[in-house]
C-alpha cells in the first residue's frame, strides 16, 4: 500500500558572515579603559546573539592593548598619538551555536593640539 514520507526543514545555524566595529579611531589622551567602538555582527539567523574576542592570527599584534566587555572594544591605556599612531588587532564573533567569524582591523589614534606650558615669561613696564 502506498504511504508518505514528510521531510521537516530543520533551521541550520549559520556562521555570521561579518564583524563590524562602529568606529575605527579615538583620539589621544583618552583615559584608560575608554570605548573605542561598540562591536556587532551580520548572521543569517535572525535573532542569534554573540560573544566577542581578540584572537591570535594575522594583525593581531596589538591585541594586548585592547579588552572586550560585552559588545565593547576598549583601549587599556591613554594612546599617545606620538608614541604610536595606529594598533592592528584581530577580533572573533561567535554566535550561540559556537559558529564564527574573524577579521583584522586598524585603529588609528587621532592627533590632538597638544596643550603644552609656556616656556618663555615676557614682562613689560
Amino acid at each position: 500500500s502506498p504511504f508518505t514520507i514528510t521531510v521537516n526543514d530543520l533551521a541550520e545555524n549559520t556562521a555570521p558572515t561579518a564583524l563590524a566595529l562602529s568606529a575605527t579611531s579615538i583620539d589621544e589622551n583618552v583615559a584608560a579603559n575608554s570605548v573605542v567602538a561598540n562591536l556587532s555582527s551580520i548572521d543569517p539567523d535572525i535573532g542569534d546573539t554573540f560573544t566577542y574576542s581578540l584572537v591570535a592570527g594575522t594583525g593581531s599584534t596589538d591585541n594586548a592593548a585592547f579588552s572586550i566587555v560585552g559588545n565593547q572594544l576598549r583601549i587599556n591605556n591613554s594612546p599617545d598619538f606620538e608614541t604610536k599612531n595606529s594598533y592592528s588587532i584581530r577580533l572573533r564573533t561567535t554566535d550561540q551555536g559556537g559558529l564564527s567569524f574573524e577579521s583584522p582591523f586598524t585603529i588609528t589614534v587621532n592627533d590632538l593640539a597638544e596643550n603644552t606650558a609656556p616656556t618663555a615669561l615676557a614682562l613689560s613696564a
